[in-house]
């Protein structure tokens, strides 16, 4: 996955629209910044929770 990658964050059973920023350097957690409920969050996510925006 590349920086800047669109994607879809899997939280409390809804799957928001965000923005895939960086990985770890073993790859199990990204940074994903994502909108929920009005307000624009940034945090590390497992990476079972987040999948690649298919074109």
């Amino acid at each position: 996955m590349q920086p800047n990658s669109p994607v879809l964050v899997e939280l409390d059973g809804d799957s928001l629209p965000g923005l895939f920023l960086k990985a770890t350097a073993d790859g199990t957690r990204l940074l994903v910044t994502f909108e929920q409920d009005g307000h624009v969050s940034t945090t590390w996510l497992p990476v079972e929770q987040v999948r690649l925006v298919e074109a």
